[in-house]
């Protein structure tokens, strides 16, 4: 297991450059997803959906101005309400901290990346997120 610690001005290359590199699925759990913040990574999202991959949001809460294009993208909307904030890349990378990734930092926040099959198997199952 490879794990590291990063703060709200630091976190931000890592995690872009591992969206980027996503192969097979992405997962994102947040409280809430609203207008620009969401499309910081965009082109990683469409690029995943293009190669035949999986990209899902599982959220409580989205603004509706941008439901539709998330949709157009073929992002996959699944309402979901939870505390967590995570990202799931691959089923590989684990990304979970204090800050929501899809809105501006609030504050000072904390986020750790993993790099651990088993983590992700555990998240994924302790917080239901299956497609």
């Amino acid at each position: 297991m490879e794990t590291r610690l990063f703060n709200e001005e630091t976190f931000f290359e890592t995690l872009h450059d591992d969206l980027a590199g996503a192969e097979r699925e992405l997962l994102v759990v947040a409280q809430s997803i609203k207008g620009k913040h969401w499309r910081r990574h965009v082109d990683s999202y469409q690029r995943l959906v293009n190669s035949g991959g999986t990209v899902a949001f599982f959220c409580a809460k989205i603004s509706d101005l941008i439901v539709d294009p998330m949709k157009d993208l073929g992002i996959l909307l699944i309402e979901k309400r939870s505390n967590a904030n995570l990202v799931l890349i691959d089923n590989d990378l684990l990304w979970e901290g204090s800050m929501n990734f899809l809105l501006p930092p609030a504050g000072d926040e904390h986020i750790r990346r993993t790099r651990s099959r088993l983590q992700c198997d555990e998240v994924k199952e302790l917080n239901d997120l299956f497609l």
